[in-house]
This record gives C-alpha cells, structure tokens and sequence, in this order.
C-alpha cells in the first residue's frame, strides 16, 4: 500500500509540474532517481526504452510537442535518448526545468 502511495503522489507531483517540458523533466528525473545510474562525468543513464508516444501519455502531452522538447534538449546538450533509453548530460539543467527555471 506505501508502494502504491510513494508512485501515486511521485505521478501527481508530475502532472502538477506546469507545462510540458516541466512534466517531461520531472519525469525524466524521478526515472533517473528511481532508476538511473551515474557515470564519472556527473551524466546520469536511465536505462528505460520509452517511446516518445508512452512519454507523451505519461506526461499527458501530444507526442509531437515531446518530440519538439526532446530534441531542443538533445540540441543543448541537456538530454540524450538511443534505443536504449537516457543519458542525462546535465542533470542540473534538467532539475531547473523541472522547477519551471
């Protein structure tokens, strides 16, 4: 029952996050949280293959819009994506983007 609880209020905490790249970037954090593993260089690989339409959906967000962020991120060299899941580059960007900065 905490179980359930800890994901339900971590997927609130998501939603309520303000615009897309905001519900994106606090998804990306809590699954590298949660999930990821950090390398030497402070970068931080999240080993979970998602899609841009399952992103979409959990973010609730149109999978164009997720696309467009991916990218910019990918641009700036805050976010990485491969068939193998993330690499975040610069965790300390993502976590401004997360807070709306």
């Amino acid at each position: 029952l905490l179980d359930h609880t800890r994901v339900l209020r971590a997927k609130i905490e998501i939603l309520s996050a303000g615009k897309v790249p905001s519900r994106l970037a606090s998804l990306l954090s809590y699954l590298a949280q949660r999930f990821g593993d950090e390398r030497d260089g402070g970068e931080v690989v999240i080993p979970i293959a998602l899609s841009r339409p399952m992103l979409a959906q959990l973010i609730s967000a149109r999978p164009e819009t997720v696309i467009r962020t991916l990218t910019q991120w990918r641009k700036a060299g805050v976010v990485l994506a491969d068939d193998d899941g993330f690499v975040v580059a610069a965790p300390e960007r993502l976590a401004e983007i997360a807070a709306g900065y």
